[in-house]
């Protein structure tokens, strides 16, 4: 039995851009400092989202961390340390809707039951004058790589967590979509 560290980021704003909720698995030994170490990466990451991204978008970093068993996902521990919160530095101007969101991919080395392990964040609150389309633009895209980069550099090491499989395996490469993503209802 491995225990990992579940990290939670609410993603807040006005009503045109919405809001949300990043769940992150972190690894290394799960303790305060660790957990704290979790709670700044986020946070800095997230703070590499400049002019491409509304100045709207604000963000906070839970400063309750559950420890959860890798295999059933059963809470284990929670750990506290001291959250965190920002919000994007950008510009002002129109924002595209909220179900239009940027794509990062967060890629593993690990295969399971024929597949590789990967996951994903979708990222609001772009401007409209950063889209063409159905893409967004490289500014928004170098932003987008600058923060999956960090998230996947970062130390004690972010994880991709499989429920279904009961296994995590650490992020090696994120990649910044230019595509954007369209958010739909799975209640449809």
């Amino acid at each position: 039995m491995a225990s990992i560290m579940r990290l939670k980021t609410t993603i807040s704003n006005n009503v045109a851009i919405g809001g949300g909720l990043w769940v992150q698995h972190w690894g290394g030994t799960p303790n305060v400092t660790n957990a704290q170490l979790a709670v700044d990466a986020t946070r800095d990451a997230l703070l590499l989202l400049t002019t491409a991204f509304t100045s709207n978008l604000s963000w906070t970093v839970s400063g309750s961390v559950d420890v959860i068993d890798d295999v059933t996902g059963a809470l284990v521990d929670q750990l506290g340390v001291t959250p965190r919160s920002g919000n994007a530095t950008g510009g002002l101007g129109t924002t595209v809707p909220h179900v239009i969101q940027c794509l990062v991919q967060l890629r593993t080395q690990t295969f399971v039951a024929g597949r590789r392990l990967i996951g994903h964040m979708n990222i609001p609150g772009l401007l409209e004058a950063n889209r063409s389309g159905d893409n967004a633009n490289s500014t928004a895209v170098t932003q987008l790589q600058n923060m999956a980069t960090s998230l996947a550099n970062a130390n004690p090491g972010l994880l991709i967590w499989s429920r279904t499989h009961g296994t995590s395996a650490e992020v090696v490469t994120g990649l910044a979509q230019q595509k954007l993503s369209v958010l739909r209802s799975r209640r449809d």
